[in-house]
């Protein structure tokens, strides 16, 4: 929202202490942030009136001439220009030394064809001004003083303060709204700004205290209430000269649909002259970043960032008639309906379209914009004007739906006023129609009120208040909480013991429950001013115990980091189009598709880490890096639970609290590419990464958590991926993290079909492991056991096998043996797996080692021995293995 600081200081006598700047902080204090201020001069400084004297022909140039030109200093400028209309004695816009031009282009004396000049004389075009002669020199009016800034003859001298309006606050959205704000905020005790001295001030020189609280009562004059508020705004007057016949002869209301609509009023003004604005409502507008289209619609934009109520006007000659007089009917579309809008566009209406229609036909969609056929033009001499109340949920599906967001939405959506706020812009609109457009407004108001909103009363105990606040009693007190609610427009409605009843004026929706009332006392007082302290029974901090789900999530970020990868946020939503390589089109992973999603591209929820990953990889790589490693740490989401929308128990999966709807998993995904280390002066060429570098990581993530992938004695194992289990891994390339029988993650090189859609060339290694599984899987706390007292004795086994005999196989036919049953089989290791054209077809040669270790004694030989060739037979037997004997 812009607010013109100009413009406050005529609703509010602000004091000439308080800079912009300070009014900025003030807001910012009250709970109105103020994100930036914009100096409107600024751009028009070193810019100023000056006076041609003379005008010679160019030495060295047949199109320029030399000027001097009077800007008000001892000494006239000298000024070589281009344009027809530099005649001496005219008025013009000049920009001297040091200047910039809204343009970009920066004033410096330099040479212009050989010749010296000391400014520039500038055009409208050149000043960024829409009206003017942009062919030739700005002519400015006469009697005009020399040197006179340029930003104050085109009243530029302001300030805009761009303020963050939440949404609950649509009072907010307009000037009135603010300054009353404003005026509440500098009504309270001490807000008028103290020497910023002493050892400890405070960052804006201002306290509360209850002292000072005492200090300003006593400082009020004799008689004066003490819930006076001591700043008033002054809006400017909304009373209407009605001096044309009835509205009963003129114009018709009629609301068929009062749930969407509960008011509807509209004047109607007669003999105006459609034209160009005069400049102070431009520049006005121009300020509020609006542009001027004509008088009439200038005046209804006016009073939308006065008063924060939209209006619009119809050129009633386009209204159909019944019974012999224009009508207004506001109804719902009827499917199929259309209207062109004043952008241009026709829109095909629905049923829940809530329009303004003239007996025959939609004039507008309302609440959101008007209709093109019946807007004000230059021909248009009678306007009926519009001012209703229209249900903020409706108003904010229409505009959605026909992807429309206008100064009217954003504020109907939040709710406007049907009483106060609406009779004074409508009144105080017609009044300007007749003063800048002649006519006249015909009396009365053509309305309908089915539903009449009338103001919530709501009881507040400053107790309460002070006790919520955490700020002495003796501070919140009923006279300072009356001058707080009276001074935003609250009436006092009563008094109860220890309380005082409120009356909330319809202009505060959000003004509901005892802690609303709290909550503005307390950001008018300013929240930073609410002394520091610890809560009672705090003497202690309490160690929260953290949960194994969170403790896995750290522990996998810091292995991530130590191995060299970056992490990456992104949101939880996808498209369908991306999640497809990964869930099957939703049949392997159901698919938890948004009601409201913003649009298709996000419209699913993640099933997976991987595709969001991957675009953040193919990001990269549009942009030449080619050596990256990320990874997220997030929720997906499985579809829906099956409990459907139960509360969530603490040992369902997901953390407690979460959406009780959505079957959530935290899971840890990875993607990396590039080379396994830098080129050297012994390698020129590094060499890729591949599946075993995935593997790699996978396995530095377990043994972070305190788990083994170990084929002999390990927690997880690490098996080929079977079919469908990870479509979106390379079939021959990929592997699953087994635990107890159960998936637990898979890794792997990317599909390259995946790959090429997503114009990632070569291997991209890909892994995901489901954090939530591998928590509740982990050790507990670390155990240790004594240095082995006995030596080991190892042992090694060659063998040729069949080529699809996988080493768990031959794991398995070790693990059968007595050395295992035993426990003197204390560790096996694959060491050697060889491939040749010279082997057997259909053969390849493994080679194990084999640990012997006894508890309790040492191992001979011989026992060593019998144990080996018992490996050996097993081998042979169960897997038609022939091992080599010597």
């Amino acid at each position: 929202m812009r607010i013109s600081f100009k413009w406050l200081k005529e609703l509010l006598d602000i004091p000439a202490e308080l800079s912009a700047r300070d009014v900025a902080d003030r807001l910012t204090l009250a709970g109105l942030e103020v994100e930036s201020v914009e100096d409107l001069a600024a751009a028009y400084r070193n810019i100023v009136v000056g006076t041609i004297l003379t005008r010679d022909k160019h030495p060295n140039s047949e199109k320029l001439s030399l000027c001097t030109v009077d800007v008000g200093e001892p000494a006239p400028l000298s000024i070589v220009c281009g344009a027809p209309n530099c005649e001496p004695g005219s008025l013009v816009p000049v920009a001297r030394v040091g200047a910039l031009l809204p343009g970009g282009l920066a004033i410096a004396e330099r040479a212009v064809a050989g010749v010296m000049s000391q400014g520039m004389m500038c055009s409208s075009k050149e000043l960024a001004l829409p009206s003017g002669n942009h062919d030739g020199l700005m002519l400015l009016e006469p009697g005009l003083t020399n040197g006179t800034p340029f930003a104050r003859v085109v009243q530029a001298e302001d300030h805009v303060l761009h303020i963050g309006v939440t949404p609950n606050r649509p009072d907010a959205l307009s000037h009135v709204g603010v300054a009353r704000d404003l005026a509440a905020a500098l009504s309270m005790p001490s807000t008028t700004p103290p020497p910023n001295s002493g050892p400890n001030p405070t960052p804006h020189g201002l306290t509360v205290t209850v002292e000072e609280a005492e200090k300003d009562r006593a400082r009020r004059p004799a008689g004066a209430a003490a819930s006076t508020p001591a700043f008033r705004v002054k809006p400017p007057s909304s009373t209407c000269a009605e001096r044309g016949g009835p509205i009963d002869d003129g114009a018709q209301v009629r609301i068929e649909d009062p749930l969407r609509c509960a008011r509807y009023c509209a004047r109607v003004i007669e003999g105006v002259t459609v034209g160009p604005s005069p400049a102070w409502l431009v520049r006005r507008l121009e300020a509020c970043g609006m542009r001027s289209i004509n008088n009439i619609v200038d005046v209804t934009n006016l009073l939308l960032m006065e008063r924060g109520h939209p209006l619009h006007a119809f050129d009633m000659d386009k209204l159909a008639l019944e019974r012999g007089r224009p009508t207004v009917v506001v109804r719902c579309a009827k499917p199929g309906e259309k209207l062109t809008t004043l952008d241009g566009v026709e829109r095909v209406l629905n049923a829940d379209d809530l329009c303004i229609c003239d007996p025959d036909k939609p004039i507008a969609l309302a609440g959101v914009m008007g209709g093109r056929d019946t807007e004000v033009h230059a021909g248009t001499t009678r306007v009926l004007l519009e001012a209703a109340y229209f249900d903020p949920s409706g108003v904010r599906r229409t505009a959605r739906r026909h992807g429309l967001h206008t100064e009217a939405s954003h504020r109907f959506e939040r709710g406007c006023d049907p009483n106060r706020t609406l009779d004074e812009a409508l009144n105080r609109a017609a009044q300007l129609f007749v003063d800048l457009g002649g006519g006249q407004v015909r009396r009365g108001i053509a309305q309908a009120y089915p539903r009449a909103v009338e103001p919530l009363e709501v009881t507040l105990r400053p107790a309460r208040a002070a006790q919520l606040l955490g700020m002495p009693g003796k501070l919140i007190d009923e006279a300072l909480v009356a001058r707080a609610l009276t001074a935003l427009g609250l009436e006092v409605a009563g008094r109860e013991a220890g309380a005082i009843r409120f009356r909330v004026p319809t202009f505060r929706p959000d003004l509901v429950h005892e802690v609303d009332l709290v909550e503005e006392v307390g950001r008018l007082l300013g929240l930073d001013r609410i002394p520091e302290m610890l809560p009672r029974g705090s003497g202690r901090l309490m160690q929260m115990a953290e949960s194994p789900r969170m403790s896995a999530v750290d522990t996998v970020r810091e292995a991530l980091v130590a191995a060299g990868f970056d992490e990456a946020v992104n949101m939880g939503f996808l498209s369908p189009r991306e999640l497809a390589p990964f869930d099957g089109e939703g049949t392997r992973i159901p698919r938890l598709t948004l009601r409201n999603a913003l649009s298709e591209e996000v419209s699913v929820m993640r099933s997976t880490l991987l595709p969001a990953l991957l675009r953040n990889l193919a990001h990269n790589h549009r942009h030449g890096e080619h050596e990256v490693r990320l990874f997220e740490l997030g929720t997906v989401f499985h579809g829906a639970r099956p409990e459907g929308a139960d509360p969530r128990p603490h040992t369902a999966d997901g953390p407690p609290g979460g959406d009780a709807y959505a079957l959530e998993r935290c899971h840890a995904g990875f993607v990396m590419t590039g080379t396994r280390g830098p080129a050297g002066h012994q390698a020129r060429v590094s060499s890729p990464l591949d599946f075993y570098d995935a593997k790699g990581v996978v396995e530095e993530l377990l043994g972070a958590l305190g788990l083994r992938a170990d084929l002999w004695d390990g927690d997880v194992r690490v098996v080929p991926a079977g079919d469908g289990v990870a479509p979106h891994l390379h079939p021959g390339k990929s592997a699953t993290v087994m635990h107890q029988g159960v998936s637990v993650g898979t890794f792997g090189v990317l599909h390259p079909a995946v790959g090429q859609g997503l114009d990632l060339p070569g291997d991209v290694l890909v892994g995901e492991l489901d954090l939530g599984a591998l928590a509740s899987r982990m050790p507990g706390a670390a155990t240790y056991r004594a240095i082995p007292r006995f030596p080991a004795v190892r042992r090694d086994l060659s063998a040729l096998v069949e080529e699809s005999l996988s080493v768990e196989q031959l794991f398995g036919a070790v693990r059968g043996t007595r050395a295992s049953s035993e426990g003197l089989l204390e560790r096996v290791e694959l060491f050697d797996l060889y491939r040749d054209d010279k082997l057997p077809k259909g053969k390849k040669s493994v080679g194990i080692s084999l640990t012997f270790r006894s508890p309790d004694k040492t191992l001979t030989d011989d026992v060593v021995n019998g144990l080996h060739q018992e490996v050996m037979s097993s081998v042979e037997k169960e897997l038609r293995a022939e091992v080599r004997k010597a």
